[in-house]
């Protein structure tokens, strides 16, 4: 289990470089990986929270706001579940970016 979440760890990671406005550093340890979404804070979505709620509501896509973990600015997601599911996750969280610089 630990070659298939270090897998999913580096592809999340190489998949998020993709989005534009979010930026990610490699993840020290666990099963989450913390994406900065401050490039992405635009419009009526000004904090991360705004972001995490708004992508559950357009995108019914679920991440966890930084700011619970003392991170405004940055999202947690989890990379233990499937490689479909992180694919598809982040094709909506790129949807939902792009939609954000369309406003700006």
């Amino acid at each position: 289990m630990l070659a298939e979440y270090t897998a999913r760890r580096g592809w999340l990671l190489d998949a998020l470089k993709e989005v534009p406005g979010l930026t990610c550093n490699e993840p020290e340890g666990a099963f989450y990986a913390f994406p900065n979404v401050s490039g992405c804070l635009r419009g009526t979505v000004r904090t991360s929270g705004e972001f995490a709620q708004r992508l559950l509501e357009e995108e019914q896509t679920v991440v966890t706001d930084g700011a619970g973990f003392g991170s405004e600015g940055y999202l947690r997601m989890s990379y233990a579940t499937s490689m479909e599911q992180l694919q598809e996750g982040v094709k909506r969280i790129k949807r939902f970016a792009e939609k954000l610089h369309q406003v700006a």
